[in-house]
């Protein structure tokens, strides 16, 4: 395989990031988030977190292929995640605990976001450099908030993101 070669002086111009786990730290919020539902349910405490975190990731990956076809939103697709998730470790569930269960993930994952630790400043290294970019899947709504709140948008030079342009990647 042959190395693309650069006339002298000349480097890459357009660097491209993913958004989940390159430059936010989802797994860090999503494991506190599921810490926080596994302590306040009891049926999920006969469990241990690891095979907890490992049946929500695969309901995840089941339900966010919906969401990104628009056959779900994404709240529709949290409280079937939590009743999924809950009904596996017992009976089922009510609506009512269903609720509370993705309602306390969802607030113990917001108030966790935060930049993967070096992020900020490698954007900030490669800025003089060249044009940045995010490519990632998800909503909109959801991945805007995070760059806005783990402050990355100062860095961004565009977004591209699945549910806006049409494709995942």
């Amino acid at each position: 395989m042959s190395k693309t070669r650069y006339p002298p002086g000349m480097a890459a111009r357009t660097f491209l990031f993913d958004l989940d786990d390159t430059l936010f730290a989802h797994r860090h919020s999503r494991e506190g988030a599921l810490a926080a539902v596994h302590s306040a349910f009891p049926r999920l405490q006969d469990r241990d977190l690891p095979t907890v975190q490992a049946d929500h990731d695969r309901l995840i990956d089941e339900l966010h292929k919906d969401v990104l076809a628009g056959r779900l939103t994404i709240d529709e697709a949290r409280l079937l995640r939590f009743r999924r998730l809950l009904e596996r470790a017992g009976p089922a569930c009510t609506e009512r605990e269903t609720k509370s269960a993705a309602d306390r993930y969802r607030s113990a994952y917001l108030a966790s976001w935060r930049a993967v630790p070096g992020a900020i400043p490698l954007l900030a290294s490669l800025r003089p450099h060249g044009r940045i970019a995010v490519v990632t899947n998800n909503v909109v709504s959801e991945q805007v908030e995070k760059i806005r709140i783990c402050g990355l948008e100062p860095y961004l030079d565009a977004t591209a993101i699945s549910e806006e342009v049409g494709v995942t990647k």
